[in-house]
Parts: structure tokens; sequence; C-alpha cells
């Protein structure tokens, strides 16, 4: 049991505690997140309680997640009603380059750029407030006006992630959502900086000759596929991570201290709404019946 707990979260200690793991569990899970195996393990746990996961493995990256499917595949071949499930992020895989997605029911794309997307829940925001501001629900709900938030975060920064999406088609030399979110969002406030966007587009001409403006055609075409795949509501397209750091900021601005970004995140992952994670249940289910079925 020693050699077992002493093994690393790794792309090859995972490999590793794939093998030592696969014959104990129902379902064997595989993400891209190093060290947030954690996080995936509170969010299936409660998403499938019903199923045995005793472990996530984490590969590194999406390109070593397709490599981990092209190796295991589908389901242990001596134990086949141990199916594998491999979780992608959705970054902007279907709007700039579908042609190297995967097609198969094993392998699940989020509808979202990754998973802390799916955080992002009115109820645990508030009552997360409560616990730091000890005033009365009702107080706190009309301080803290999440909708507010999310509908305007979602909508000032639109811009920003088309831009990204397009450089990143173009250009994926050019760092684009890695850059630090305060390339953008007003730390005083949690929102659009003044002058931040013009700034970052005339940083871009600068130092990589990209004009945006040129290339205005190009993003509105990625702007009208995103509409033909998801409608209006841009919550697809910008990065988590983005989001909790302009929550954290809104949440601050409006008196709640003493905020340290991974507790917020775990309070959020802690008390995620099931809802949000309809769709992924459905399918991570359906490939779970399957697998029995042909074991049976």
């Amino acid at each position: 049991m020693s050699d077992l707990c002493d093994l690393q979260y790794s792309p090859d200690a995972s490999v590793t505690r794939y093998y030592y793991l696969k014959d104990n569990q129902d379902v064997n899970i595989f993400v891209e997140d190093q060290n947030k195996e954690f996080e995936y393990e509170e969010i299936f746990s409660k998403l499938l309680p019903r199923l045995k996961i005793n472990s996530i493995f984490a590969t590194g990256g999406k390109s070593a997640l397709k490599k981990a499917f092209d190796e295991f595949g589908k389901y242990d071949k001596q134990n086949p009603d141990h199916a594998n499930i491999f979780i992608a992020d959705g970054d902007f895989d279907i709007l700039i380059r579908p042609h190297e997605m995967i097609t198969d029911e094993h392998f699940i794309y989020l509808d979202a750029y990754n998973i802390e997307d799916y955080l992002f829940d009115e109820t645990a925001c508030i009552k997360y407030a409560v616990g730091k501001l000890h005033k009365p629900l009702s107080f706190v709900r009309s301080r803290i006006n999440f909708c507010e938030w999310y509908s305007k975060i979602i909508s000032q920064s639109k811009k920003l992630f088309l831009t990204y999406c397009y450089i990143q088609s173009v250009r994926p030399d050019v760092p684009n959502v890695s850059n630090s979110p305060y390339v953008f969002l007003n730390a005083n406030t949690g929102f659009e900086r003044a002058g931040a966007f013009k700034q970052y587009k005339d940083s871009l001409l600068t130092e990589y000759k990209i004009n945006i403006d040129s290339a205005k055609d190009d993003i509105d075409s990625i702007e009208k596929r995103y509409i033909s795949i998801y409608g209006d509501d841009f919550w697809h397209l910008i990065c988590g991570k983005f989001m909790l750091k302009s929550l954290m900021n809104y949440l601050i601005s409006k008196g709640v201290k003493s905020i340290k970004e991974d507790d917020l995140k775990w309070w959020l992952i802690s008390n995620i709404s099931l809802k949000k994670f309809s769709k992924i249940s459905s399918l991570v289910t359906k490939i779970i019946e399957n697998q029995k079925g042909k074991a049976s």
C-alpha cells in the first residue's frame, strides 16, 4: 500500500497508477490538468455518486490526453465493464480546429473553455460572501449582485477572447489566453480596465505586427461560427480561470476581504450546481451503461 501512496501526480506516475488501480473501479477518468486531480475527484464524486471512482489520471495537456486515449482505448479488454473516459477542455477547438477533435463517445470535450467555467453558481457565491461578511443573506444578496457581475464580465470580455481565438488560429506562437487576466481586468473592480483593450491591440501591433483592426472580418467569422454552435451566450468562449480572477476582485470591491483564490475556488467546487454538468453526466452514464451491456 505504501508504494501506491508514494506515487506522484506526474504523467508517468498517473500511467503507473492506472495499472495499479484499474481493476478496482467502475470507471477510469483521464483529464488534462496536473495537480488538479482532487478537484475533478470532488466534482465527479458529486456528479456520479453511484460509481466507484478510485482515482483520476492527469496527463498534463491535450496532446498527452489524446496519446493516453490511443494507448488505453475505451476500456480494459481484460475488464470490459471498466470504461475509460477522457475529459478534454473545450478551449477554442470547435471554432478553429474542429478537424483535430477526436470523435468518440469516450472522449468528451467540455462545452466551455475549461472546467472552471462550470463553477460559477449564484447560490454558492452568495453563501461564500455571507461567511466572509457575517451579514444576513438578504443583505449580502443585495450587495453582491451575482447576475450583474456574470453578465457584465462576459459581455465585456467577449471581444478579448474572440481576439485570443483569432490569434491562436493564425499565430499560435503568440501568447493569448496565457496572458495575465490583468492585461484586461481592473483589479479594483473585477471588470474591464479603461483603455485596456486598446492598449492590448496596440501592443500586438508593436510586438508581433498583428493588426487586429484589419482582421475584423476574420474575427467576425469566428463570432458567427460561435453563434451558429452556441447561440448568443458567450459563456462557452471565456476562460474560467479568467472569470475566477474577475469574481475574486469583484467580491473584494464589495467588501469581501481576506479572499484566497484557492479557497474561493474550492468552495465553488464543493458547492457546484449539478445542473450545469447534466450533459457530461448523461454522456458518462451512457458510456457506463453501454460498457456494462458489453460485459454481460
